[in-house]
């Protein structure tokens, strides 16, 4: 009897003790960062915005930029941005008027685009890609399309590129030479520069993004 009384009285005592490890069980995951929209740089005939800055297009001298009216099935979009080069190369960027730190896109990141040319790709040995802070000494991650994949472009129909932020690298010089991929200030998320090999050379872009994946 004696015995009965005492695990009566023990009772509270010992659901007191395994209340807090049951609750411990229950305890609510912690909140993951949001996820990043994409920042979409330019689509459909229109510049877009860099963490909701308006982002001015810019041109190297012998390079000219309009919208033109194609279809490309990809994005869905009926407007793409063609870029005509005629002299040594073609150059052009999107800047905004403020730099970001862009890193939470890294690691899984990518930068995508669509991409149609107007002339073969024989004509265009190179293709080379970058982001940058202008305001810094030009820093900047930068990419150098491969061969093979620049070959693999069509003058008909247009063909999908979504490059990981990991593989833009460091160069052998300037500022990219410093921060690599990484650069956590940047103001002009697309650039793009190709050189010259025939008189005149087309290259129509469109839906340029950076993803978080």
């Amino acid at each position: 009897m004696k015995f009965k009384i005492l695990v009566l009285a023990a009772l509270p005592i010992l659901f007191g003790l395994t209340l807090p490890f049951f609750q411990g069980c229950d305890r609510p995951a912690p909140l993951m960062p949001p996820i990043p929209t994409p920042q979409v740089i330019w689509a459909n005939g229109s510049v877009g915005t860099w963490f909701t800055n308006t982002l001015t297009a810019n041109l190297g001298g012998f390079t000219s930029a309009s919208v033109t009216a194609v279809n490309d099935p990809i994005s869905g979009d009926s407007n793409a941005l063609l870029l005509t080069a005629t002299a040594i190369n073609g150059f052009y960027y999107l800047q905004a008027p403020v730099t970001v730190n862009p890193s939470n896109y890294y690691f899984v990141g990518h930068m995508q685009f669509d991409i149609l040319l107007g002339q073969p790709a024989s004509n265009i040995p190179s293709i080379s890609l970058e982001y940058v802070d202008n305001g810094f000494g030009g820093s900047c991650g930068d990419y150098n399309l491969p061969t093979t994949l620049i070959n693999s472009f069509s003058t008909t129909s247009f063909t999908h590129v979504s490059i990981p932020f990991t593989s833009f690298t460091v160069t052998s010089g300037g500022g990219c030479s410093t921060y690599g991929y990484s650069q956590t200030s940047v103001d002009t998320p697309f650039e793009i520069s190709w050189p010259i090999s025939s008189s005149a050379t087309t290259i129509i872009i469109d839906n340029i993004q950076w993803t978080y994946n």
